[in-house]
């Protein structure tokens, strides 16, 4: 077998790293470990993040010498790295290049490291990868002259915010929206929701593809906040259809899909 590698020790069992894979050549093809030198991506280095919606973090997805599968893992670690602050399976059950974390879980997060809304923080990210037999930290390109194995990590300075996503604080939207019938395609009935910031003087109608009115689901005053109305159409026949909503100066229109 030819092979250039370095050889670490673990726990008294020495690890076989190869520094490239391009430098691998075996028999049996048995390499012990997956290619760690592997990018992240996304969020940049020393990225400034204000934590209003959802997170997504990725990175390049690497490959394994022997052919195992593999998983990903994304964790964050306070900004000297003596702790770690969560610990996250990739999306797909670890095998997707990518994680997303709810806004809910990075508010807690930043909440549980004593963060007021507005406040900000600086910590440290990688990505850990398994082929089933060995976890390890994703790592910089070895050099033609030493080891550079040590983990790689990125700064991401996290800043609390007071909003979520589309809402404000008590619920209330932030602005007017209406959302995608669901289910669609339907049979027969539907769901149509929107949001109203504010109490408005609300008209949602439905009309056929040649903008005939079939229907009024709502023709009346409603109060701020976010609204559901269900749509029956039973009586009409299978084809696309258009609602609209009309909420004060608010106007939005929409298709849906009514299969039989």
């Amino acid at each position: 077998m030819d092979a250039y590698a370095i050889v670490g020790a673990s726990f008294g069992a020495p690890k076989f790293h190869p520094r490239n894979i391009d430098d691998f050549v075996t028999v049996d093809g048995n390499a012990f470990t997956p290619v760690l030198d592997f990018p992240l991506v996304s969020p940049a280095d020393s990225a400034e993040v204000v934590v209003s919606n959802d997170l997504e973090v990725s990175w390049t997805a690497t490959e394994d010498f022997d052919g195992d599968d593999l998983t990903y893992e994304w964790v964050l670690y306070s900004a000297d790295t003596a702790s770690v602050k969560a610990t996250v399976t990739s999306d797909a059950n670890g095998t997707e290049p990518k994680v997303t974390l709810p806004y809910e879980t990075v508010d807690g997060l930043l909440a549980d490291a004593g963060l007021a809304e507005g406040e900000s923080a600086t910590f440290l990210w990688n990505v850990r990868v398994s082929d089933g037999s060995d976890t390890l930290h994703v790592h910089g390109s070895y050099g033609n002259f030493g080891d550079d194995f040590s983990p790689l990590y990125r700064h991401i300075t996290l800043e609390r915010s007071a909003l979520v996503a589309n809402e404000t604080e008590g619920g209330v939207p932030a602005e007017f929206t209406l959302k995608q019938n669901y289910p669609n395609p339907f049979n027969p009935t539907t769901q149509i929701a929107f949001d109203l910031p504010k109490a408005s003087k609300v008209r949602l109608t439905v009309f056929d593809m040649l903008g005939r009115k079939v229907s009024t689901l709502v023709n009346e005053r409603m109060s701020a906040g976010s609204q559901v109305v269900e749509f029956d159409a039973s009586r009409l026949s299978s084809g696309m259809y258009i609602y609209r909503i009309d909420a004060g100066t608010f106007t939005s229109t929409k298709k849906m899909m009514l299969i039989k």
